[in-house]
């Protein structure tokens, strides 16, 4: 093969990798911005205006973590935008460990999309790419930070993981 044609070829590669890749770690720097305001009850923290949100590092199910949140007048957070998705992401960073790790968001497969438990639109995605994916055709419930920051995964629901509750304050 010419010279060209292989330097041509890891060029392309390079940028394909650039391009695709995925950070694992957080833009510690972005999260200052999303310091949790506390909300009159323990735990809880101020969201987007209208909600309050409390990350549970107890690792459930999918139907058992919105059981969870249910029995505190809450339900597995929806998330609308970017904003709510990275507001999430740090207090889920904030109130864990300080890696990303896969945790549940109240998304979960209705019939060819998907639905939020709470009834709202399900019109913004975070998708890792490839994703959603359906393996195996048992993967109807949606988590986040799947494999880096704030990226969107389809999953089985009785994966047992840490979950995001949201209320109404």
């Amino acid at each position: 093969m010419r010279p060209s044609v292989v330097t041509a070829v890891l060029l392309l590669v390079g940028i394909i990798n650039t391009v695709t890749a995925i950070s694992p770690v957080p833009p510690w720097g972005m999260c200052v911005k999303y310091v949790a305001s506390k909300c009159a009850e323990a735990g809880w923290f101020r969201f987007d205006g209208k909600r309050c949100m409390k990350y549970v590092v107890l690792q459930k199910t999918f139907q058992d973590a919105q059981a969870h949140c249910l029995s505190l007048g809450s339900e597995l957070l929806s998330i609308h935008n970017e904003d709510e998705k990275n507001h999430a992401m740090c207090l889920s960073l904030f109130q864990a460990v300080p890696v990303p790790i896969p945790f549940w968001i109240g998304a979960q497969r209705s019939g060819d999309g998907f639905k939020f438990t709470d009834g709202t639109e399900f019109k913004f995605t975070n998708w890792a790419p490839n994703q959603p994916d359906n393996y195996l055709g048992r993967e109807g419930c949606v988590e986040e930070n799947y494999p880096g920051w704030g990226m969107w995964n389809d999953n089985r629901c009785s994966e047992k993981k840490t979950f995001v509750c949201a209320k109404k304050k």
